[in-house]
């Protein structure tokens, strides 16, 4: 997460672009460095909004089953 995948082997890029927090981390990097108009931050956000839909929607039925 510290260092850029482009100093990683080939290996490590394959596991980290199945890791969906690697998107986040790209678009943090690509605003922190004042590049606003880079692709990963729009990507980032959308994998993140369908992450967060995911773990809402887990959450609902987990609770109303607790209360059932």
């Amino acid at each position: 997460m510290l260092l850029p995948l482009s100093f990683a082997p080939a290996w490590l890029k394959a596991i980290a672009a199945a890791n969906p927090l690697a998107y986040a981390v790209d678009a943090s990097r690509a605003i922190f460095n004042d590049q606003l108009a880079d692709p990963s931050i729009g990507i980032a956000v959308a994998i993140m909004a369908i992450l967060a839909s995911i773990a809402v929607t887990l959450a609902a039925r987990a609770f109303g089953r607790a209360v059932a």
